[in-house]
């Protein structure tokens, strides 16, 4: 580990798990320092990178004492990489940051006076907006850049934009499963709670899992003036074949997607909650074999312009 960070107590945690990153990361450094609020430490975990990440990371560390870095000895998984800056975190709140995504200067600043001045509130973020064009994907032929299009298009078709979340816990997981709001990963958390909540088991949905249980704690609170940008072509974009091997899925797991999520739920989760969203869990899987299949056609179709 290389550290320069000699503030002992700051209200905010930040982890910035990344890997190969260097195409956005000297940006997203450099967003996280301007921003008006500045009472925080910046925990980055190099996953072992084979890109020039290790030399961008270590010319900030000497500009800025409010960093950490952490380099890797081996490529642990991007699940492994997210638990461990949260774990790193001293703070009383905590924020994950994705290393191609955008947020404005003031997204701090707004979402820490709500943060403060609200303790009904777990956890706040901005509003969300597509971040779409920068990056250019590389394609081998056309059957890819259709293929693309095709997940381009359903997940256009999904809740992009952050809601807020209150009400009793039953209504908040009902909320929250319907309106697949999984952006809100990347909002400021009480760092206690969401420790407490953090699911650490690699499953495609841990993340929401993991927001299902801080939800117990508390209510969602969107800044409606602020803005973040979800880049639209980040891991989400790789196809649900490629998710599920990263994510370490074998055998069932890879024909249904989604099951791991599902059985962690009715493992969590009275009988009854479940079958009040059965609904869910039924689209939930029946879209994971559509994705799937998609995959699939790709794949059959790539081998046979190959041949």
């Amino acid at each position: 580990m290389d550290s320069n960070n000699s503030k002992k107590n700051p209200k905010l945690s930040i982890g910035l798990p990344v890997y190969n990153g260097e195409e956005f990361l000297e940006k997203k450094i450099e967003s996280i320092l301007s921003q008006t609020f500045s009472d925080y430490e910046l925990i980055i975990s190099d996953n072992n990178s084979t890109d020039s990440t290790n030399k961008i990371c270590e010319q900030f560390l000497n500009k800025d004492k409010r960093i950490k870095y952490f380099r890797q000895k081996q490529n642990m998984g991007a699940n492994w990489n997210f638990n461990f800056v949260l774990s790193e975190a001293n703070a009383p709140f905590f924020l994950w940051v994705g290393v191609n995504d955008k947020i404005s200067e003031k997204f701090l600043e707004k979402n820490m006076n709500v943060l403060e001045s609200d303790q009904s509130i777990v956890g706040s973020i901005s509003k969300v907006k597509p971040l779409e064009n920068i990056k250019n994907l590389p394609t081998e032929n056309n059957v890819d850049l259709f293929f693309q299009k095709i997940i381009k298009k359903s997940r256009s078709l999904k809740t992009i934009d952050s809601l807020p979340i209150f009400g009793t816990y039953e209504d908040k997981v009902r909320f929250y499963l319907k309106n697949s709001t999984c952006q809100l990963i990347y909002g400021i958390f009480r760092t206690n709670e969401l420790k407490e909540s953090i699911v650490k088991n690699s499953f495609i949905g841990n993340d929401w899992a993991t927001m299902i249980k801080i939800l117990k704690f508390g209510n969602f609170h969107i800044v409606e003036e602020d803005i973040m940008y979800e880049h639209m072509e980040g891991l989400s974009s790789k196809g649900i074949l490629s998710i599920s091997k990263l994510y370490g899925h074998k055998n069932l797991d890879l024909i249904f997607p989604w099951y791991q999520f599902t059985k962690w739920y009715l493992n969590n989760f009275k009988i009854k909650y479940f079958l009040k969203n059965l609904d869910y869990f039924a689209q939930l899987n029946l879209e994971g074999v559509f994705s799937l299949s998609i995959d699939k056609l790709q794949n059959f179709f790539n081998k046979i312009l190959k041949r």
